[in-house]
């Protein structure tokens, strides 16, 4: 049962959650709460389900496929507020974890001082509160760690495919099939589909042809540095893996790599 407590013109409110079922802020809005009584399953953009206890707080955007249900009777207290607020400081990014690192009290000491501005309505409450709101914001984002969040429109996953493929090549050592999918704002099932369709290949296949291109690049640049360490700057997590990838990409170990060897800068184009 949801339950408003105040509200303002602004479009910020303040509800409270009983025995929560699959509830989630409305698309436009975001969710910054914490769970006062009872166990809570909060189920993310990737569907991944994390769980909440008395005392942890969590940020939701509305329209994101996220959800908040009670495991067992409890109640949480949230203050929800336009997606525009969330943008102008996020810009563009999101929590890698919707579970907040920092403690639920924090979350709570906010909404205490956001509900103070709504009730009391002095004058430039809705300013008072959203700035409470933004420097939060901020501090969450400087403390938590970050993705990005989806930009894409219906007609533009072609465009939003070639982005990907960019913050792969920047981002190769330590991205993941969970990051690429969130990136995309897709279902880990679908966006596997989704990826084979666009590049000819799996994910997997995709993430290691380009470590192995750093790789290739790193063995011949000259520099003095063990082939265990080039593995491990490349994002592999055993040499044997690295030795397994390398070979299977370029038909050599990385020891008997010829020093004209050369390996496409696209998968596609190999």
């Amino acid at each position: 049962m949801e339950k408003t407590i105040c509200t303002g013109e602004s479009g910020i409110r303040v509800v409270t959650l009983r025995d929560p079922m699959r509830t989630a802020p409305e698309a436009g809005e975001c969710e910054l709460a914490y769970v006062e009584e009872g166990i809570m399953t909060l189920r993310g953009a990737d569907g991944k389900p994390h769980t909440l206890r008395k005392g942890q707080g969590y940020f939701m955007r509305g329209g994101s496929g996220m959800s908040l249900t009670a495991v067992c009777s409890g109640r949480v207290n949230a203050l929800r507020f336009p997606s525009e607020v969330a943008s102008s400081v996020m810009s563009g990014y999101d929590l890698r974890c919707p579970v907040l690192e920092r403690s639920g009290g924090e979350v709570s000491k906010l909404i205490h001082m956001v509900r103070g501005e709504l009730e009391e309505k002095k004058f430039g409450y809705c300013v008072a509160a959203e700035s409470e709101i933004k420097r939060f914001l901020l501090d969450m984002c400087r403390n938590c760690p970050l993705v990005y969040a989806c930009r894409a429109t219906a007609g533009d996953t072609d465009g939003l495919f070639g982005d990907l493929l960019a913050e792969i090549d920047r981002n190769y050592a330590e991205y993941t099939f969970d990051d690429a999918a969130r990136f995309m704002c897709l279902s880990r099932a679908y966006f596997s589909v989704a990826f084979h369709k666009y590049t000819g290949t799996t994910f997997s296949q995709y993430l290691n042809y380009v470590r192995v291109r750093s790789a290739v690049a790193m063995l011949r640049s000259g520099e003095k540095t063990s082939i265990t360490d080039v593995s491990v700057r490349c994002g592999f997590n055993t040499i044997r893996n690295f030795n397994r990838a390398f070979r299977d990409i370029t038909g050599y170990s990385p020891r008997t790599l010829p020093e004209d060897y050369e390996l496409p800068l696209s998968l596609r184009g190999a």
